[in-house]
């Protein structure tokens, strides 16, 4: 994981930093988790542009190997609600449009709670999701099995 809000703010990682870690990452071997996100509450187009710049290290190494990117703005971690389902497709979106490759995945992070998933699955080009405190949640674990068993939360299969 590379790049978290957490490490940016406390330790004062920027994006130059970063791009070097994620250089090492590959040529470790390893698949990197890049996190992208804004620190303070922005519009979805502003955000998406945030996300996009902080992402553009994988675009400058242009390894052609597999990369993870999680979209998890900083003033979401910990709350009691992330972005909206409308406002993470957005970035989530631009992300793909900027990076997407067969190789890059996407996913999102920030106070993914019940209800969270199932509204990003219906509206975001996404490929799964980082869940924190809400893992220990029964109905998270309920919600997330309901889905990749194919009966969604309303008895509806599963968006592909």
């Amino acid at each position: 994981m590379l790049g978290h809000a957490e490490r940016r703010r406390l330790f004062g990682e920027d994006d130059d930093l970063i791009a070097r870690k994620v250089a090492a990452a590959f040529d470790a071997g390893l698949v990197p988790l890049l996190c992208v996100g804004e620190d303070t509450r922005l519009g979805p187009e502003d955000a998406a542009r945030h996300a996009v710049r902080q992402a553009a290290v994988l675009a400058r190494l242009d390894t052609g190997r597999p990369s993870l990117v999680l979209y998890e703005p900083a003033w979401a971690i910990g709350d009691d609600h992330g972005a909206s389902p409308g406002h993470a497709a957005r970035v989530l979106e631009a992300l793909h449009t900027a990076l997407g490759t067969a190789r890059t995945r996407f996913l999102y992070g920030g106070s993914v709670t019940p209800g969270t998933y199932t509204a990003l699955r219906r509206a975001a080009p996404w490929d799964g999701v980082a869940v924190g405190r809400a893992a220990q949640d029964p109905g998270m674990l309920r919600e997330v099995t309901a889905e990749l068993l194919g009966s969604g939360p309303e008895g509806t299969p599963p968006q592909s």
